[in-house]
């Protein structure tokens, strides 16, 4: 007599395949988010130019920042680390989770080193006629520090937790971003590269865990804020990259730095198109990838019956 189907386990009954799968596609678009990123915005004059001149744009409005860019930049340092890490560690291990603990330190710690082998040792930035010639500043070490701690502190607290420390963990993120932005310490490429290279490490290290509740409101609410700010960051993009390499002012002074300042003018349409396009882009990259982790993180049963055949 065959045994009912009705009420046996699928094989597969919590997606894993596709969890995984998920988490493969996730990594490999960081990676190629990151070399993209470094390819169009410093290995080519057009991507340069708008890079520079939204990152001087940003610094028009650093006045706006009331103090706070300076406090909050003052924070990142070697004892900040050390104390998220304990901060992070501690929490996974009253919740009994000692495994988590070490995933945790392993994203801040592998995200730190690799934005120092790649800006140190990997990339260059070739003088292609924009402004100065400096070297090569992608990706920020400030921005993956803080990036770093708010992806291991939304990993390290209970999963119904997870959506508001991932809303915590972008907002930080997006100020030190636009600090260093507003300071003319990076660009805002340099700023994104680094979101997706703590990113990739968070979708590597840490676990898929099973859950039996649908995803929240919260969760619903960070996804659609992201995509809303994907959504904008791709349109003024697209229209501050056309109105500054279009501009008649760059084309006649192509490597005269004093044509960056008049393009970065926040009285001017392009100084202020530029600006948006670089805020809405480091708060798109930083809501996204968060989100996309904590997402990721969960798996539900899945619906579909399973009978033998």
């Amino acid at each position: 007599m065959k045994q009912s189907p009705v009420g046996r386990l699928h094989p597969d009954q919590f997606g894993y395949r596709g969890a995984y799968t998920r988490r493969f596609l996730g990594a490999s678009v960081c990676l190629i988010g990151i070399i993209s990123v470094y390819y169009l915005a410093v290995r080519t004059v057009h991507g340069q130019l708008v890079d520079t001149v939204s990152m001087r744009a940003i610094a028009q409005f650093r006045s706006y920042f009331s103090g706070i860019d300076k406090l909050i930049l003052g924070i990142v340092s070697v004892p900040t680390i050390i104390v998220i890490m304990v901060l992070a560690a501690l929490i996974t291990l009253l919740r009994k989770r000692f495994a988590l603990s070490l995933r945790v330190i392993a994203v801040i710690a592998l995200s730190a080193l690799t934005s120092q082998v790649l800006k140190t040792y990997i990339f260059s930035r070739p003088h292609l006629g924009v402004g100065e010639h400096i070297i090569n500043s992608l990706p920020s070490g400030h921005v993956t520090v803080a990036a770093a701690a708010g992806m291991a502190l939304m990993i390290a607290v209970p999963h119904h937790m997870r959506p508001w420390f991932a809303l915590i963990g972008a907002l930080f993120t997006i100020i030190m971003g636009l600090a260093v932005a507003s300071h003319m310490w990076h660009r805002p490429s340099d700023i994104i590269a680094s979101i997706f290279i703590v990113t990739f490490w968070a979708l590597v290290v840490t676990p898929i865990e099973k859950t039996t509740a649908e995803h929240s409101r919260s969760r619903s609410f960070m996804m659609g804020l992201a995509i809303i700010c994907t959504t904008i960051a791709v349109l003024f993009t697209g229209m501050a990259w056309s109105m500054i390499t279009g501009s008649p002012y760059y084309l006649d002074n192509p490597s005269n730095a004093a044509a960056l300042d008049v393009l970065a003018r926040g009285s001017s349409i392009v100084g202020q198109m530029a600006a948006l396009s670089g805020i809405v882009s480091i708060c798109a990259t930083a809501f996204l990838c968060l989100t996309y982790v904590d997402r990721s993180m969960l798996i539900a049963p899945l619906k579909r019956p399973y009978t033998q055949h």
